[in-house]
């Protein structure tokens, strides 16, 4: 009986440190002066890294120079996301509003491991421009696009596997 006891207690734990671990946040604050994200003085936890959960609200956020990383990615306030290298999320991504574009790639990749959720943009849920990438393996869902979920143009092309749902919703086009 005390062997079940510490089988027990010893998995509620090791399930408490993975739930913690999880949990690494890193937000944008800008206080650097740029929209770069490479600037680790832009960033609450300094530059983004594979296993960090980060948030971007109402900003502009430019990824050039170097690739970047994140296990999830959430945009809010109206943020933006201006990727001119690679940008590789381990996790999900979602965008809820977006001023104009809420994913704008010009000569960019974007790689997303789970899901891709785009709401509210004002012109395109994702924009792809000069032989961009999207490459995904999950479910996209863009709601409430003004012009179009999806605008690839410039040899930019698009790649979805696995995924569950594909729904682009409220969209003129």
């Amino acid at each position: 009986m005390c062997k079940y006891i510490r089988l027990i207690c010893i998995s509620v734990c090791c399930l408490f440190s993975i739930s913690i671990s999880a949990q690494n946040p890193n937000v944008w604050t800008g206080l650097a002066g740029t929209s770069q994200w490479h600037n680790a003085g832009n960033w609450s936890a300094g530059i983004p890294s594979a296993n960090q959960e980060i948030t971007i609200n109402g900003a502009t956020v430019d990824l050039t120079g170097s690739p970047g990383v994140a296990a999830h990615i959430s945009m809010i306030g109206g943020a933006t996301l201006n990727i001119d290298n690679s940008l590789t999320i381990n996790g999900s991504m979602s965008t809820d509003p977006a001023l104009l574009h809420g994913i704008n790639a010009d000569d960019g990749i974007l790689n997303v491991s789970g899901n891709l959720n785009c709401s509210l943009a004002e012109q395109h849920g994702i924009f792809l421009d000069n032989s961009s990438q999207l490459n995904l393996t999950g479910d996209l869902v863009i709601d409430n696009s003004g012009l179009s979920g999806i605008y690839a143009q410039g040899n930019s092309s698009i790649d979805i596997n696995g995924f569950n749902l594909f729904s682009i919703d409220n969209s003129t086009n």
